[in-house]
């Protein structure tokens, strides 16, 4: 069980980080790409909320890849800081805070975010994050 959750938050700090590279270098890197899609099972599903600017639901692979270039449209930079792990098995939930810099307002929102995410075989399976403030991400994705 203790090597379990080990290896799960070390996934979890694997995507983070994976996550943050490929906002920031995205196409620029031609490995980060691979490494973000090692973290996912190739039939992943990510539901994001309808009403954000990359909102609905994310389909395996090339679901992700879409998703992450539709992020890196509307966000110029992004961090998770300061997570907290609930799990239960393969079944987790992350508390975190997570600071973005929009690009087309140039303005930050510091965020909190709710993860449920579900993972198979150490990888993610499903993931759905809640946003404490929509309004705020669709006002200034939109400024």
């Amino acid at each position: 069980m203790v090597e379990d959750r080990a290896r799960g938050r070390q996934a979890l700090a694997r995507f983070y980080a994976e996550e943050e590279a490929y906002l920031a270098r995205g196409r620029a890197d031609p490995t980060a790409q691979d490494r973000l899609l090692a973290c996912f099972a190739e039939d992943v599903v990510i539901r994001e909320a309808p009403s954000l600017p990359y909102g609905g639901d994310w389909y395996g692979h090339a679901g992700v890849l879409a998703l992450m270039n539709r992020l890196s449209e509307v966000y110029e930079r992004a961090t998770f800081e300061d997570r907290t792990v609930f799990a239960d098995g393969d079944d987790v939930f992350v508390l975190l805070h997570s600071t973005v810099r929009f690009r087309a307002s140039g303005r930050e929102l510091q965020n909190t975010v709710l993860q449920h995410i579900v993972f198979r075989d150490g990888l993610i399976a499903e993931m759905s994050p809640f946003h404490w403030d929509t309004q705020a991400v669709v006002a200034l994705a939109g400024a």
